[in-house]
């Protein structure tokens, strides 16, 4: 999965939306807004280091058949740290269709810094209290009809 661009292409941009989420006087409005803008860069900087996939690179069928995966061995090397401070779950779309993809990155401690892909297992196994901190943000690509969340 760390060979495929996180974004379609590079002309993505966060969506308005119509209402805000969270109150304006949220106190981490700042730092939300900080790790999403560090987010977009390092999906801009994994675009232009991987070129999109071709219909060749795409998984054939039988590579999306499950197979076991909270082994111990999956679980031995997971990323996720008492200290990590966010995860994001990235949802892919086709015009706002069924979620075409699932992705998980670990925000860094330096938010200058490259984030972290990390498998559903190891966010299924350790993420549990990052949903608390949840904060909805929509990327839209008009050129190729996909949205982001």
């Amino acid at each position: 999965m760390e060979n495929l661009p996180i974004l379609c292409c590079s002309a993505c941009y966060p969506a308005q939306t119509a209402v805000p989420i969270k109150p304006h006087n949220d106190p981490n409005r700042k730092i939300h807004f900080l790790i999403q803008v560090s987010f977009l860069n390092f999906c801009v900087r994994r675009l232009a280091s991987h070129p999109l996939p071709t219909p060749s690179m795409l998984p054939v069928p039988q590579d999306l058949i499950p197979k076991p995966v909270l082994t111990p061995e999956a679980l031995a090397n997971n990323p996720i740290k008492k200290d990590s401070p966010y995860i994001i779950h990235l949802q892919a779309r086709v015009n706002f269709g069924p979620v075409v993809a699932h992705r998980y990155f670990l925000c860094p401690l330096d938010l200058r810094n490259e984030w972290t892909e990390i498998s559903q297992v190891h966010f299924f196994a350790e993420g549990y209290p990052f949903g608390l901190k949840a904060m909805k943000w929509g990327i839209s690509c008009d050129e190729h009809v996909m949205f982001y969340q």
